[in-house]
């Protein structure tokens, strides 16, 4: 690893779907998400200062919000503490197993091809992906810890919340956004 940084790595990258026992049982994942703990591990305590890009996949059907608390809960407590998170929803592509369960379960939707891995493109934003971005905005964990609570679960978890104001808010920080950097 030394030498690789030596020579110009700048970050390593890592995906984690979920650390959630019952979707990683699902996914098949808890082989492979022990070799994340491994990782996380030898970051923290051999390179604490070098990024660790962690993308984490958010908009899962399957999940329940318990499920992607556990997996927020787990990076506030595991992650080192350079991590980088990489917020992206999941995508069902033609020709996957997941593609085909998606279908049977009778999730896709009308135009589930157009659907996008950009979070913040979806018809749906939910409360528990605003905290993973707050996580990747750096905000402060004690202060994300405290949004995850269960009464603030139970409010913004509310379907008006996730399909209307949410998005709405969203889009009009990036109208307000490209808006001033057009000025530029």
């Amino acid at each position: 690893m030394n030498h690789l940084i030596k020579n110009g790595l700048l970050l390593c990258h890592i995906g984690l779907q979920s650390k959630a026992p019952r979707i990683e049982a699902m996914y098949n994942r808890i082989k492979v998400n022990k070799n994340c703990d491994k990782i996380f591990k030898f970051f923290k305590n051999n390179y604490p200062g070098f990024p660790l890009l962690i993308d984490v996949l958010v908009n899962n059907p399957w999940e329940t919000t318990d499920d992607t608390l556990y997996t927020l809960n787990y990076l506030l407590s595991h992650a080192p503490s350079q991590s980088l998170i990489g917020v992206n929803s999941l995508v069902f592509y033609r020709g996957t197993k997941l593609y085909e369960k998606a279908k049977q379960d009778n999730l896709l939707e009308p135009q589930h091809f157009l659907k996008t891995w950009v979070w913040h493109r979806q018809k749906t934003i939910h409360y528990t992906t605003l905290l993973f971005v707050l996580l990747r905005l750096r905000i402060s964990k004690t202060l994300i810890r405290f949004f995850a609570l269960k009464p603030f679960i139970i409010v913004f978890e509310k379907n008006i919340f996730i399909s209307s104001l949410f998005p709405g808010i969203v889009m009009t920080f990036k109208k307000v956004f490209h808006f001033f950097k057009s000025r530029d």
